[in-house]
């Protein structure tokens, strides 16, 4: 697995009282961890199904919250933790997400009335997480995150009898994780049959590890853990009958009044792996079922609902399959296409990316992030694009750090970076790619449709704040009164000939129905140019177009 948790060093002797900002740096310090591993957690994840998101779920919902504090929670330690803990009710994501919010809740409530936290009230926090983890699972299983997390409370309860430094109590809680997440496949017998620890349980230790280093001021490492693949034979049986009897991943918030045994009631009869958490009027739900209409039509009989998501299960445990298969060999050349939202990234791999990392939320990748998205990808050189004029530089100190194994073509948008991924060729070498792939995205230009920022002065008008606005290569161009409008003004500018080529990529916040009117607009005023639709599930650009 990984190295132990670091000691103090003689540069920063660790607090013997966690004041509020300690607490916060070392939730961030977990996130970034977790988001390192991220990779290496979902390609293990077994149990209660092979989807392959648990590490991207664990550290979506720890950032996404972390993203929620202001910075008046870091005044005090029970404040960050219970602002943490009540974002992350709203950004969980999955089984594990779920959990590990609660978890979080439990800390929060452990440490309330707490400004600091010394040895003793840290300890009381981490045995309030687990007792809370455990509530929420309505049938509790061994070997599982809950089992790691009654291990780390207890390591450090232990430990808190010698120890005076907090720091050193979440050593001992690491080192107890740890150990008993060696043990998970003693105690869940289909981890032992797949060959793997619990991703869940893993995905724990290296929050409490990137906490622990932390603390004592150390480095996070720039490689990711070392946790194993799922046997492949388990894997590909699993792909054509998953372990559960459900096909779809359905979450969602409700607010109501009416508590959650109505909804348990009803919601039990639909599916398993249910998780209902919340605090009143929030209640977030989790289920696995055949019909997730029926479980949303339950939620709005009994409030509002804030928040959907449902995944088709089948599909995640054959992508995953798809995956440990194709990582089996360490090809010559790979792809690594950095994008900004899940239908860039689909598209990337169905062009032939070896890898993806998407720039969620609109935030540009660090140069670790990008380190970390290559080292993944199995192949001995691999070819990056930015696909963005802010992640060229990040990729080229990437680029440093990984010497002679990664070779940077300066796409400028995520269109480009498409055109490119058109002309890969795995069976020519890197430098003959590059150079072809250079060509097909200089052909491209690029519009982005978003939205003024603040009052500003565009083709010589006055723009107020909030205006649809078009951006061609990065420059503003032109405002209207609708995106659709303001999209149109800005090709026509561009004049494409009689059979060039529009793509729309639609963003996260446009409907299928607004982006297909928008191609029906542009096919009436172009009717010699051909137009394709695709989902892009950006945020912050309306739509995307490109135009060769």
């Amino acid at each position: 697995m990984s190295d132990a948790a670091p000691r103090a060093t003689p540069q920063q002797t660790a607090p013997i009282h966690l004041a509020g900002a300690d607490v916060a740096a070392a939730l961030r310090a977990a996130a970034a961890w977790l988001e390192r591993n991220a990779a290496a957690i979902d390609a293990i994840n077994v149990f209660p199904v092979p989807d392959g998101d648990t590490g991207s779920n664990m550290a979506a919902t720890v950032r996404d919250a972390l993203a929620r504090l202001d910075a008046g929670d870091e005044s005090a330690a029970d404040r960050v933790l219970d602002a943490l803990a009540r974002a992350a009710l709203l950004t969980a994501r999955g089984n594990s997400g779920v959990i590990l919010s609660q978890w979080l809740r439990g800390l929060a409530d452990g440490a309330h009335g707490q400004a600091s936290l010394p040895t003793e009230a840290l300890v009381t926090a981490l045995q309030a997480a687990s007792r809370t983890a455990y509530a929420a699972v309505r049938e509790p299983k061994e070997g599982t995150i809950l089992t790691v997390a009654r291990a780390a409370a207890e390591g450090a309860a232990a430990a808190a009898r010698t120890e005076t430094s907090p720091a050193a109590v979440l050593d001992a809680a690491v080192q107890a994780a740890r150990e008993a997440l060696e043990r998970t496949p003693e105690l869940l017998p289909v981890l032992k049959e797949a060959g793997v620890v619990d991703s869940g349980g893993l995905g724990l230790v290296v929050l409490l590890e990137g906490m622990a280093r932390s603390l004592h001021g150390e480095a996070l490492p720039e490689r990711a853990v070392e946790a194993g693949r799922i046997d492949r034979a388990w894997l590909d049986q699993a792909a054509h009958a998953s372990s559960s009897r459900f096909r779809y991943c359905t979450e969602f918030i409700v607010e109501t009044a009416d508590g959650d045994d109505a909804l348990r009631a009803g919601l039990e009869a639909l599916g398993d792996s249910l998780l209902i958490v919340g605090e009143r009027p929030l209640l977030h739900v989790h289920l696995h079922t055949d019909d997730p209409g029926s479980a949303l039509r339950l939620a709005t009989e009994r409030g509002d609902l804030l928040r959907v998501k449902v995944e088709n299960m089948g599909r995640q445990t054959r992508r995953l399959a798809e995956m440990a298969a194709a990582a089996a060999p360490i090809a010559s050349l790979g792809v690594l296409a950095i994008v900004p939202g899940p239908g860039f990234a689909q598209l990337a791999r169905d062009l032939g990316a070896t890898g993806v990392l998407i720039a969620e939320s609109g935030r540009n990748p660090s140069v670790n992030e990008i380190v970390g998205a290559a080292e993944r990808i199995p192949a001995a050189t691999i070819i990056v694009l930015p696909n963005h004029p802010n992640v060229i530089m990040a990729a080229e100190q990437a680029a440093a750090a990984l010497p002679g194994r990664l070779v940077i073509v300066p796409t400028r948008s995520a269109p480009a970076g498409m055109s490119a991924l058109t002309v890969f060729d795995p069976e020519q070498d890197a430098a003959a790619n590059a150079e072809a792939m250079r060509a097909a995205a200089a052909a491209v230009r690029t519009v982005a449709i978003t939205r003024a920022a603040r009052s500003a002065t565009i083709a010589g008008e006055q723009v107020a704040a909030g205006t649809p606005i078009a951006l061609i290569d990065d420059v503003p161009v032109a405002a209207a009164e609708t995106p659709a409008a303001a999209l149109e003004a800005a090709i026509a500018q561009l004049a494409p000939d009689a059979g060039a080529t529009i793509a729309l990529y639609g963003g996260s916040a446009l409907s299928t129905s607004e982006l297909a009117d928008m191609a029906a607009r542009l096919h009436t005023r172009f009717p010699d140019v051909e137009i394709e639709t695709f989902s892009g599930g950006q945020p912050l650009y309306d739509v995307i177009a490109s135009v060769e």
